[in-house]
């Protein structure tokens, strides 16, 4: 719980006081509730919602949710956070009682979709550049999330299986890329089922480009 400045949430009038607001003028404002406030009228009126419809959603002054949370940049940071939180939390249920590798990294990938697909407003609102002065540092930062602990999944499975786990961090930046910017394009195009862009995903990064090569026919003996 965050201490923060009186406020009358319906006319802005400090000595006013509402139930559950503690006697002496002050408040509690929750910062996750701040934050479940963003998101519900980010999901609800798209990710072009000003800061100013983020604090009536959570009924605090603007200067509130600023201290709380921070700017625009801030606020994107956060919520991105959460976000891939939850995908990194849906793929590990999704993966449990996979029959294969294969059919686990399917499984993951889904996972990821669906939640894209479920709240999209969300995750364009985090994918915006805002006016932050670095969005390729911010963008890398918030790659790091996903892209960390893919890494070590990806170096432990290449060192049980004997082999060079130094390309470890290199794939998971590359595999943590092609979704987020395939999952992007298929957001604003929509050109087929969701299951079908996993299928097609899963397709590239467990075979490869080495799959689309045609076979040689075999000599005749």
């Amino acid at each position: 719980m965050i201490l923060v400045e009186p406020v009358d949430f319906e006319r802005g009038n400090p000595s006013s006081r509402r139930p559950g607001r503690p006697r002496g003028g002050r408040v509690l404002a929750d910062r996750d509730q701040l934050l479940e406030a963003a998101e519900a009228v980010i999901r609800r009126n798209g990710p072009d919602v000003t800061m100013e419809a983020i604090a009536a959603e959570a009924t605090v002054s603007k200067p509130i949710l600023y201290r709380n949370i921070g700017d625009k940049d801030a606020l994107v940071t956060v919520l991105a956070e959460r976000f891939v939180d939850r995908i990194n939390v849906a793929g590990s249920v999704a993966v449990v009682g996979a029959e294969s590798a294969r059919d686990g990294l399917r499984r993951v990938i889904g996972s990821l979709v669906a939640v894209v697909e479920a709240d999209r407003n969300v995750f364009l609102y985090v994918t915006s550049v805002g006016s932050n002065s670095n969005p390729f540092g911010e963008a890398l930062r918030l790659a790091d999330r996903s892209a960390q602990p893919l890494a070590e999944q990806l170096a432990a499975q290449r060192r049980a299986d004997g082999l060079d786990p130094a390309v470890a961090l290199t794939w998971a930046y590359g595999i943590v890329g092609a979704l987020h910017f395939a999952t992007m394009w298929w957001l604003r195009n929509e050109p087929f089922e969701p299951a079908q862009l996993a299928d097609h995903l899963t397709e590239l990064l467990w075979s490869g480009l080495s799959a689309a090569q045609p076979r040689k026919p075999r000599k005749p003996r």
